[in-house]
């Protein structure tokens, strides 16, 4: 069985150097690198449309796909300690990353608020298989609707949207969905901290 190990600190990086984390849980799965990003992928597609998941975690692209967020789009959003030091990882130890994006103006309730956020999974190669952190960016929360003078389409009301932290809660909650897939599950062992 997995196990998700949540970390007290809030370094942005884990025991190992180059392992970004913003105090998400982390995985060890007994797999290689390419096989935990290709089972995420192929997990995401899976999700039934009637799950309330499916709009949470909507798609899913490996690294080498054109629609995973180039690091210019990454460095403009509003900077955490994990985002950063995702970004400041070569190329090459990023290449078995998966970004999970959201359905487009989907907020789910999280931590009090309806919040949405997009998720990188890092998966890097480790002794036995391969570690699984969690990086959040993007994170908003919508507060509802407010009146704009100078709105998009002119005077009128607006969503209220807002940038927010990272929640671990829902990085916990990607993390418990993730050890719940069948091709991570059967194979996994317990990670020491």
């Amino acid at each position: 069985m997995i196990s998700i190990v949540a970390l007290a600190c809030c370094t942005g990086l884990y025991a190992r150097p180059s392992f970004p984390s913003d105090a998400s849980p982390r995985l060890h799965v007994a797999l290689p690198p390419e096989r935990v990003s290709a089972a995420i992928v192929a997990g995401v597609a899976r999700v039934p449309s009637s799950d309330p998941l499916a709009l949470r975690y909507r798609q899913a692209y490996p690294f080498s796909h054109p629609l995973f967020p180039p690091d210019g789009e990454l460095r403009g959003e509003t900077p955490t300690p994990a985002l950063s030091a995702w970004l400041a990882l070569p190329p090459a130890q990023r290449r078995h990353d998966v970004v999970i994006l959201p359905a487009s103006d989907y907020h789910w309730r999280q931590d009090g608020n309806d919040y949405r956020a997009t998720f990188i999974v890092h998966v890097a190669p480790a002794a036995g298989g391969s570690d699984i952190a969690i990086v959040q960016y993007g994170a908003r929360t919508l507060h509802g609707k407010s009146f704009r003078l100078l709105g998009r389409t002119g005077p009128g009301r607006y969503l209220d949207i807002r940038p927010a932290a990272p929640s671990p809660a829902a990085a916990a909650e990607l993390a418990a969905w993730l050890a719940a897939l069948p091709e991570l599950a059967a194979p996994a062992r317990r990670q020491q901290p």
